[in-house]
């Protein structure tokens, strides 16, 4: 009883921090490959970390230009104020000089 907790302590320190769906799809290859041998810690370790998905570089698509915006002139703008009927008040218009 003691030597088996013992063996499976062994096995969770080889393998630990591998996520289980990798131990277990290992585990299935290793018998699949070895019907006859017994596993060890390292080979399923082996065949976890072929079994655990590579990670992806993600690569953001380029981000587009602002759209161009048409700008009024200031002459054009004064006009369309006039025209509305719009007086803008001037910074220090009418100060004491």
């Amino acid at each position: 009883m003691e030597l088996t907790a013992a063996i499976g302590r062994d096995w969770a320190d080889v393998l630990e921090g591998l996520p289980q769906a990798a131990i277990a799809r290992a585990a299935i290859r290793f018998q699949q490959e070895n019907p006859k041998a017994k596993p060890t810690p390292a080979a399923i370790y082996a065949l976890a970390l072929e079994a655990i998905p590579k990670p992806k570089l993600v690569v953001p698509a380029p981000k587009e230009p602002p759209p161009q915006i048409d700008r009024c002139s200031a002459e054009a703008a004064a006009e369309i104020m006039a025209k509305a009927g719009f007086k803008p008040k001037k910074f220090n218009e009418g100060a004491a000089e």
